[in-house]
């Protein structure tokens, strides 16, 4: 009895204390969730409501566009508040929009972001977002906060995947940006664009009878994934119509200012890319597309020089357009022209791994045309190699000939003169001398 009085009883009271107070608190749980729920979506309803104001509350709905956090649609169908996240200066950024139903903005907010403070940050002022308000998807007239372009491009990449969700939401079509491609942005009066093959290149067209577009790839920042492709139109004459960015995993609002006409333009009419100034902050992205431009260049002779030209006799001698791929040893590859000419593409051993050269050389034994692919060579100084002011110099050389290194990249020259030196070799072979 004492037993049960000291030891059982206490225990047993113990328990049921714990029982009392253990389905009190599933009680209060279970009256007070609803409670809490929605008190939290009528919060959330009111951020919504801050960016859509004719909406009352929302429903959530689905979207498959890459990039979007969540979309609500308004009950009212006052129209969508969608939320995208995309990678600003400082980490993953976040951006709500609000669109009404007739397919323009009511207001935008910044929501969580890593940005630096008053600087990255001011994106979320309204000094920035009331540029947003009316806009439909093609955001004309929105621009960047001075001083925070990748925050800024950021923002407005999370606004224009808002608009794609949207669209695809309310069954509508919608465009986020220019549609121009770059052949039509180069050669705005030309519809007719003819493919054909040159080697050396990505892809080259003949402009119907304005020139040729040539599009050609180089390694810009060193942290991209990809390579930078980059469309440049050439004019019967040799110049340059223009140069437009093409596909590239460059820096989002820095090394893609690339592709914007305040550097684009400067290539307008030139024969050379002497005198270009890099982009500000993009000296990589810069070093990259005109390399890219000098490929183009280079691949060109062949092209233009075909066409009507006041001095007949320098047109006689380039090698014809089209070409027949054969089998020479010691090549990569080797293209052989009507004319006699030859491109041969070789490699040379460079400072950090293989250098890639084509060099077409005329029937009578001399270098007419000569691309080098450097890109894994030490940027500004191996690299240097790639560029028309280095191969220039092989233009009219003959096997055996070799211009002057390019100073501090002498294993690079090197690198290219054995590349060049074998393309001599297989085409003399080819020659039977």
């Amino acid at each position: 009895m004492k037993f049960v009085k000291e030891f059982v009883a206490p225990a047993a009271i113990l328990t049921g204390i714990c029982i009392v107070i253990s389905a009190a608190l599933v009680l209060t749980y279970n009256t007070t969730e609803p409670i809490i729920e929605a008190a939290k979506a009528a919060e959330a309803d009111a951020a919504r409501i801050e960016v859509l104001a004719d909406a009352d509350k929302f429903d959530k709905v689905e979207t498959t566009v890459e990039g979007v956090v969540d979309a609500y649609k308004a009950a009212n169908g006052a129209g969508y508040v969608i939320t995208a996240e995309a990678k600003g200066y400082g980490g993953p950024m976040q951006v709500m929009v609000g669109i009404k139903s007739d397919g323009t903005i009511d207001s935008v907010k910044l929501m969580s972001n890593s940005e630096t403070a008053g600087l990255g940050t001011k994106t979320g002022e309204p000094a920035y977002t009331d540029q947003y308000k009316g806009k439909d998807s093609s955001l004309n007239g929105v621009e960047a906060v001075s001083g925070a372009t990748i925050s800024s491009t950021a923002f407005k990449t999370n606004v224009q995947n808002a608009f794609k969700a949207y669209g695809e939401l309310a069954g509508v079509e919608v465009s986020t940006g220019d549609t121009t491609t770059p052949e039509q942005a180069i050669f705005p009066n030309v519809e007719n664009f003819e493919e054909i093959t040159l080697e050396g290149a990505v892809k080259a067209m003949k402009a119907g009878d304005e020139g040729y577009l040539i599009v050609t790839e180089a390694q810009g920042y060193m942290g991209a994934t990809t390579k930078m492709q980059v469309y440049t139109g050439i004019g019967l004459d040799g110049k340059i119509v223009g140069v437009a960015l093409g596909e590239n995993t460059e820096t989002a609002g820095l090394g893609t200012q690339t592709g914007e006409a305040a550097y684009t333009d400067q290539y307008k009419g030139k024969d050379s890319t002497d005198g270009i100034t890099a982009v500000s902050g993009a000296t990589q992205s810069s070093d990259g597309f005109k390399k890219a431009v000098d490929q183009a260049l280079q691949l060109a002779a062949n092209l233009t020089a075909s066409a009507p030209a006041e001095d007949s006799s320098a047109a006689s001698e380039a090698p014809a357009v089209s070409g027949t791929e054969v089998e020479l040893a010691g090549t990569e590859k080797a293209v052989s022209y009507e004319d006699g000419s030859m491109a041969i593409t070789t490699t040379g051993a460079g400072y950090m791994g293989d250098v890639t050269v084509t060099v077409t050389i005329g029937a009578d034994g001399k270098i007419t045309a000569i691309t080098v692919d450097a890109g894994n060579e030490t940027r500004g100084v191996g690299t240097k190699t790639s560029e028309a002011a280095y191969t220039d110099t092989w233009i009219g050389l003959g096997a055996g000939e070799t211009p002057d290194a390019v100073s501090g990249a002498t294993v690079s020259s090197n690198a290219v003169n054995e590349a060049v030196q074998k393309a001599f070799t297989a085409f003399n072979a080819s020659k039977g001398a």
